[in-house]
């Protein structure tokens, strides 16, 4: 269970015995190439927050699945997060979009318009390489 952490919490504002910050996170999963089960990648989970689905959903749940196909074994793959303050964020995986979705809040509903960016590893080695930030033109 990696991630990349996306309007993330600044540190400074976290309470003491808060868990995790308040942020977006687009989870990396792979898969063992001798396990049958499905488990795509770029999936969302939300950590002290919630977003709008593209059909005007509030979405409260934790970790909803992405789209992508499973990535067995051990294999480089490119992961791109567009993000558009909080009118809109694409998740791609492999130049395929894999999720989209609207209004990232915090649970009182405040829209997350900017924040931190992290990368994460929590239970397994994961490998990063060639990050890369590009501004985009509003």
């Amino acid at each position: 269970n990696s991630g990349v952490m996306i309007h993330g919490q600044a540190p400074d504002t976290m309470g003491l015995k808060q868990n995790f910050p308040n942020s977006i996170e687009i989870q990396l999963l792979g898969q063992a190439e001798n396990v049958k089960e499905d488990r795509p990648t770029a999936n969302i989970c939300t950590p002290g927050t919630h977003y709008v689905d593209l059909d005007g959903k509030l979405i409260k749940a934790h970790c909803v699945k992405s789209a992508s196909k499973t990535y067995r074994g051990e294999q480089w793959v490119k992961l791109e997060i567009e993000v558009h303050g909080s009118e809109k964020i694409i998740h791609r995986v492999n130049g395929e979009t894999v999720f989209e979705y609207t209004k990232p809040q915090l649970n009182d509903g405040t829209l997350l318009e900017a924040g931190s960016i992290s990368v994460q590893s929590e239970s397994h080695e994961c490998d990063f390489r060639n990050i890369e930030i590009k501004v985009l033109e509003k």
